[in-house]
């Protein structure tokens, strides 16, 4: 139980925990959700977000191996968590509080990969009911803004991105939104990406949009540590595409062998050889041969008149 709710999981460090620069590049890829349902149902209990944060942990996979820099330990990301009570759901303002969660880059089967992200997120929700989001979220008031504002300016100006631990890899945050096409002044909306800040320390930005249907991932990082953005993107067409092959992929049956027809039984004969019932039929030639030779042997057995 101790190691099951363990608070700290240990963070490998990446290009995306330096110190971020004023250059900032986007963009994004669009999913069906009726597919990430379909893909969800083949393991028990997986979400939507356990899914596409396991869809993100194999587009890291893909560009940190293409750039050779994939570490042995799986990534992290910083996964926000509502930490409002039941009983306040309809009240005003942001209660947040935040989980680390595994993206389990480390695996490489992306069936493997959805069952160990589907674990992760189970754990990790059973330390917030533990521990209480709202405990989580209110501990962040106890330091005042003044203070965590300096502290923010000396981890990028004394360069502690790249001297201390870090705490998480990316950001990953599912936000659901309406399910039905939205208009503005007659026009419809087609798409909907999400933007996100990014720090020293937190390069990297992923925000899951849910709108009409669909589920978008942008990716918002420093240009410094991602220069390449769409290539990151197509790895995230890439991941889904095999996660969703080997999730959809049908169940091999035993082939079926084609019944036998069965063997009629042999009729039965007359027992000239021909089945019985048949009659034989006379050649009309032989029959008027026989009949002559007949008719003269008649003739010449009668006696001569004198």
């Amino acid at each position: 139980m101790k190691k099951e709710l363990s608070l700290t999981t240990k963070v490998p460090r990446t290009r995306f925990n330096g110190n971020v620069s004023a250059h900032r590049v986007f963009d994004g890829r669009s999913f069906s959700l009726d597919e990430i349902r379909a893909v969800k149902g083949r393991v028990d209990g997986a979400t939507v977000n356990d899914v596409m944060v396991s869809v993100c942990g194999g587009a890291l996979r893909r560009y940190l191996e293409s750039k050779g820099e994939l570490p042995k330990e799986s990534l992290v990301a910083m996964a926000p968590v509502t930490a409002r009570p039941d009983a306040m759901r309809k009240s005003a303002g942001n209660m947040v509080s935040t989980m680390s969660l595994p993206v389990r880059s480390d695996i490489a089967d992306p069936m493997e990969r959805l069952r160990a992200v589907h674990a992760e997120s189970e754990r990790c929700k059973k330390l917030t009911r533990t521990v209480g989001a709202s405990l989580l979220a209110e501990a962040a008031h106890f330091m005042p803004s003044t203070t965590s504002g300096l502290i923010a300016n000396a981890y990028g100006r004394y360069g502690l991105a790249k001297r201390l631990p870090p705490i998480f890899n990316t950001v990953v945050t599912n936000v659901p939104g309406p399910n039905f096409p939205l208009y503005s002044m007659g026009s419809r909306m087609v798409a909907n990406f999400g933007l996100g800040p990014i720090a020293h320390g937190l390069g990297l930005f992923q925000p899951l949009l849910g709108y009409n249907g669909q589920i978008t991932v942008s990716a918002v990082s420093c240009r410094e540590m991602m220069p390449d953005p769409e290539f990151y993107c197509d790895g995230l067409v890439e991941s889904f595409e095999a996660l969703k092959k080997a999730a959809l992929r049908p169940k091999a049956g035993r082939s079926k062998k084609a019944a036998k027809k069965p063997r009629s039984a042999p009729a039965k004969t007359n027992g000239s050889g021909r089945p019985a019932g048949t009659r034989k039929t006379a050649n009309k030639k032989t029959n008027k041969k026989t009949a002559s030779k007949r008719a003269t042997r008649k003739r010449a057995s009668k006696p001569a008149r004198d």
